[in-house]
């Protein structure tokens, strides 16, 4: 029994809970094309703070995160930014994650982007936000609150919570003569190893 995992790429996975083994009852996704994780309906939690926790690990922000918090940004139509050359681009809106196959904004060092929809067609591009330029629909005053709020890390008390029940696996490992349990603690230890 797992209290913790991390997702994986799903086509090599059986669908099975990764938290007790059972027959899966959901695919939670982490990114919408790839990775994810299996779990029966009394770990469906489980599954989506470590989501959640792999998100924050990743930089991620689940654009309908945002959108809960921010409405305004959803109604927002004709977004304009500057592009590198100096020209602005006009036309575009905030992806949906069933346009975008998971529309994230994206933390990369404190740069902050939100995946915009270019000219009502399903091509997406991540626009920084400090790139977007102010217009009657879209306000900096509104971009710098999605963006704070971004930068403050919307998922850490999921990725607290998952680094404690973590740490507390690892430590049963450690004292466990379980091969098993040693095995899959430190699996999920590796995983975690490579996110940082």
């Amino acid at each position: 029994m797992r209290s913790c995992t991390v997702p994986g790429m799903m086509m090599f996975k059986a669908p099975i809970c990764e938290y007790c083994g059972s027959n899966a009852d959901f695919e939670k996704w982490a990114d919408g094309e790839k990775y994810g994780l299996y779990v029966c309906d009394a770990h469906q939690s489980l599954g989506e703070r470590d989501i959640r926790a792999y998100w924050h690990m990743q930089g991620l922000t689940l654009i309908e995160d945002i959108i809960e918090i921010y409405p305004s940004l959803f109604m927002v139509t004709d977004i304009a930014w500057r592009r590198l050359d100096g020209k602005l681009n006009h036309g575009g809106s905030i992806a949906k994650s069933s346009e975008a196959g998971g529309a994230f904004a994206i933390n990369t060092n404190g740069d902050i982007s939100l995946p915009i929809v270019i000219d009502g067609k399903a091509n997406v591009k991540q626009i920084l936000i400090d790139d977007i330029v102010n217009s009657t629909e879209v306000s900096q005053d509104l971009l710098a609150r999605v963006k704070a709020t971004i930068a403050h890390m919307m998922y850490i008390a999921d990725y607290n919570a998952f680094k404690a029940a973590s740490d507390e696996q690892w430590a049963i490992a450690q004292n466990s003569t379980d091969p098993d349990t040693m095995e899959r603690v430190a699996t999920v230890k590796r995983q975690m190893d490579l996110l940082f």
